[in-house]
Order: C-alpha cells, then sequence, then structure tokens
C-alpha cells in the first residue's frame, strides 16, 4: 500500500492522509491493515493454488492484502479524512486486541467460488464491534444509509486473496488449507484508504488513520 504524506497530530489522535481538491470523488474502503510478514505468508499460500485454480486473478500486491470492515464506494476526499476523526471520536473502538488468521474459503461457496478468502476471527466479537461502530459513524456522516427493513448480514472478517468472475469449483483445492493457521496480528487501527485502479493491479493510498487505544 502506498501512503499519502501524512501529519500526526498528537498520541492517539487522528493522523490523516493530505487531501488534493476535497470534492472529488474517490474510490475508497476502510481496512484493518496486516503485518508485512503475514501478508507474504498469505500471498504465497495463494500462489500455491494457482496451478489448481489456473482461472482466478490472484491479488499481484502483497502490501494490498487486508481486512475490509467497509467498501465505501464513490465517495467525496475530504469525507474520508473527516470519516477517520469521526471514528476516533466514537471513543468506543476500545483497546488494541489480538486476531488470528486461520483457514482458506470461498464465496459464495467453495462449490462455485468467486472469492477466495483468507479467514479472520477474535474472540469476544471484537471485529463485530468494530464493523458495528463503522455502521453508525458512517451513517451519522451521511455516508450511507442503512436498510432496517432488510436484516443486516453479521460481518464475516476475512483477507481476499483472489477472485473469479464466473466462478470455479475450488473444494478439491481449498481442502488442505481449510484449517491451516497463519498466525496473528495487533488490530490497532482501522485506516481508510482510497483504491485507484491500474493495469498492475490497484494502489492503495492511505486517507486517514484512527488508531485504537493501547
Amino acid at each position: 500500500m502506498r501512503e499519502a504524506p501524512i501529519g500526526v497530530h498528537g498520541p492517539g489522535n487522528v493522523v490523516a492522509g493530505a487531501v488534493d481538491g476535497g470534492t472529488a470523488k474517490v474510490r475508497s474502503f476502510v481496512a484493518l491493515p496486516l503485518p508485512p510478514s503475514l501478508q507474504t505468508e498469505l500471498l504465497g499460500a495463494a500462489k500455491g493454488l494457482s496451478a489448481d485454480l489456473p482461472t482466478v486473478k490472484w491479488s499481484r500486491k502483497v502490501e494490498n492484502l487486508h481486512v475490509t470492515l467497509k467498501f465505501l464506494g464513490d465517495v467525496a476526499v475530504d469525507h474520508l479524512a473527516k470519516l477517520a476523526a469521526a471514528l476516533l471520536e466514537e471513543g468506543v473502538l476500545g483497546r488494541t486486541f489480538q486476531a488470528t488468521v486461520r483457514g482458506f474459503g470461498a464465496f459464495p461457496d467453495a462449490r462455485q467460488a468467486t472469492t477466495i478468502w483468507a479467514g479472520v476471527e477474535a474472540d469476544d466479537g471484537r471485529l463485530q464491534e468494530l464493523a458495528d461502530v463503522m455502521e453508525r459513524v458512517g451513517e451519522r456522516l451521511g455516508l450511507w444509509r442503512t436498510d432496517r427493513s432488510e436484516p443486516r448480514r453479521p460481518f464475516r472478517p476475512h483477507i481476499t486473496v483472489g477472485r473469479c468472475k464466473q466462478g470455479v469449483d475450488a473444494r478439491r483445492a481449498l481442502e488442505p488449507l481449510r484449517s491451516r493457521g497463519f498466525g496473528t496480528f495487533p488490530v490497532a487501527a482501522l485506516d481508510v484508504y482510497e483504491s485507484r485502479l491500474g493495469r498492475e493491479g490497484s494502489t492503495y493510498v492511505l486517507r486517514g488513520r484512527a488508531p485504537l487505544l493501547q
């Protein structure tokens, strides 16, 4: 991931990427960053599946692997830093905690896989809590509206490593990785990214950060 110039405004405060223009809309999302060692191990495991799953388009850039909390779509640049600030001001992000990356799976299922992912889990529903905060803050800022007439889908934290538009039967290929543990990582911040599409894959630019308490 590529970082825009950032400024740190005191310990525990928002670290926001530089914004240019403010009114232009950019493709964006909120994510939990991963340590480089874990990114490298996950990408290596994913590439090991390429011979068995040749129709899958695998992640090209190791630095792009992350846990998506919310895909925002096209959002005005100046709203991204405001979102990071609002997340911090919410005051309920809590303290840094550990999450575990375990097992490969697929959406909608391994029989007709369109997305290949590594699962992420943590104790006490902490990841779900962060997703709930995201929904509440984004709605308050007017970035989206929640349809309360429909039951909300539970948050399924994961790291996307590959995609296949037409779908592929990945059951046999994924079985050896179904329960494999890849390690733990500290959940220490929510990062807000701009995603710039390119021929060699997307480039992610950090636009804001809301750290958790240490």
